[in-house]
């Protein structure tokens, strides 16, 4: 009788490695948990020993005011704002002066360690989401042209006035160093363009220069004339500063500790001016002793070099008004004609333009530009006739006292030099007195109109600190985590293969 055998089957089933799973298990998971806690020691080894880089962030929140036509930021001046003028060398420069770090960094490392950053999530978001639309296939110029579209809109529509003002870590600065050089950068900001940037000129005293120029013209000798005519200009800009002070108050009234207002220190310019400039100047025109040849050249000179001035003003008025002249002839522009017809109150208008259209628009362009033109040359015009105009006056002023001077008829002396010289003190105190008011009032003004001037709040309450690693200790752990997966794989196929019977 023939012997029958049946074929061995030496395939692996799924429940053969389930078997082997069930019965080894306790083993498996032992080395598993042994091989994690391992990769996570190592982790946290390799995380510590792994050299970085701290970045120090301070976030802001933009306060200028945006411009209606081009919606960017501008300075108080409709300067166009730039984040970039936060880390401008001169702001770096006197925040690294004010530190003292000459001896730890030197400059162009120090200025290259500052960055700027937009901190606005949602701008990012929505730069991500049009850029994965336009990665798209079969875009057409239609389908681009509206995405730009939605996009700008809602760029427009969000709030992105927040960015960070970033420094990198230096090996010869303290923590404590980069944080003050972060929060100090901002503030140096403001304080140097809130004076550059202003709405308006910030007005000058010049009360020292002033004071020594005819303090050494007085000791020299040199003509009263001379002398009373330096008061006199210094006056005038000593008026302007009021003007220009007045209109910084912006409707409100500061009072020195006096009790002095603005308004008083006018006054008496005034009176500086009528009862002591004035009547000097005439009394020194009509006294041989006290009116010098030297203040007579002086008095000449200046009336040429008026007649100067005023000719070249009136060149350049001729000048204007030709330009405005040739403007006015060239401005022939027509508006495009348009026809309208209505078949019922509520149907639509429609407009049919002619075969010119295109000519009549490039027409309505170059008239608009014409008349900017025309407010520029006319503005100009106005303030040449206001500079001759004051030209005119100064002629006349000193012309006056020139005729006054060569049509006296009897010696008029009252004072003699040595008491006309310190009437000329006292009146010279009196000017110094009435300008140190107006210092003390040009800094509470200008303090108090830049304080309301905000360019920036601080948008967190401190500097904050990241690391920058080579690799980033997410892919580090990732990665180690995905050995640790391997070797155990590996060591389940070996026990498998070498200890699994069936």
């Amino acid at each position: 009788m023939d012997q029958q055998t049946n074929p061995v089957n030496d395939e692996i089933t799924l429940s053969d490695i389930l078997l082997f799973i069930k019965r080894y298990f306790v083993k498996i998971l032992v080395r598993g948990i042994l091989s994690v806690v391992v990769i996570l020691a190592v982790a946290v080894l390799v995380w510590l020993i792994m050299p970085y880089t701290r970045h120090y962030y301070f976030e802001v929140e933009n306060m200028l005011k945006k411009d209606t036509q081009s919606k960017m930021y501008v300075y108080p001046n409709n300067r166009a704002f730039n984040s970039q003028d936060i880390i401008s060398p001169i702001v770096t420069r006197v925040t690294y002066d004010k530190m003292k770090l000459q001896d730890k960094v030197p400059y162009d490392k120090f200025s290259t360690l500052f960055y700027i950053n937009n901190s606005s999530i949602k701008l990012a978001l929505l730069d991500a989401e049009y850029d994965a639309k336009l990665n798209k296939k079969n875009l057409n110029a239609v389908n681009i042209s509206l995405l730009e579209k939605q996009y700008n809109e809602k760029k427009e529509r969000l709030s992105n006035n927040i960015f960070s003002i970033n420094m990198k870590s230096h090996s010869a600065l303290s923590d404590a160093e980069c944080i003050q050089a972060l929060t100090m950068l901002p503030e140096t900001w403001y304080t140097i363009y809130s004076r550059t940037e202003a709405a308006t000129d910030i007005p000058k005293v010049e009360l020292a220069t002033w004071a020594k120029d005819f303090e050494q013209s007085l000791a020299s000798g040199e003509g009263s004339m001379i002398l009373l005519e330096k008061a006199r200009i210094y006056c005038e800009q000593l008026y302007k500063t009021c003007k220009s002070l007045r209109n910084m108050q912006d409707g409100k009234n500061v009072a020195l500790p006096t009790g002095e207002f603005l308004e008083d220190v006018e006054r008496q310019l005034q009176h500086i001016y009528k009862f002591q400039i004035s009547i000097y100047s005439r009394y020194i025109a009509m006294s041989p002793k006290l009116f010098t040849q030297y203040d007579n050249i002086f008095m000449q000179h200046n009336l040429k070099n008026i007649l100067r001035k005023s000719k070249e003003i009136e060149e350049n008025i001729d000048h204007t008004v030709q330009a405005l002249n040739i403007l006015q002839a060239n401005n022939k522009g027509k508006m495009p004609v348009a026809t309208s017809g209505n078949t019922n109150n509520n149907s639509t208008t429609s407009f049919e333009f002619s075969a010119s259209v295109l000519s009549q628009i490039t027409d309505l362009v170059r008239n608009d530009v014409t008349n900017k033109l025309r407010q520029d040359i006319a503005e100009k015009l106005l303030r040449l006739g206001t500079d001759k105009a004051d030209l005119l006056a100064e002629h006349d002023y000193i012309n006056d006292l020139v005729n006054l001077q060569k049509n006296k008829t009897q010696s008029t002396d009252i004072y003699t030099a040595a008491q006309f010289n310190n009437k000329l003190k006292l009146m010279q105190k009196d000017i110094i007195d009435t300008a140190k008011k107006i210092q003390q009032f040009r800094s509470k003004i200008t303090e108090e109109y830049f304080s309301s001037r905000l360019f920036y709040k601080p948008a967190s309450n401190h500097v904050k600190v990241r690391k920058s690693y080579a690799i980033p200790p997410f892919k580090v752990l990732c990665g180690l985590l995905a050995l640790c997966a391997i070797y155990n794989v590996i060591m389940i196929c070996l026990d498998f293969k070498f200890k699994y019977q069936r």
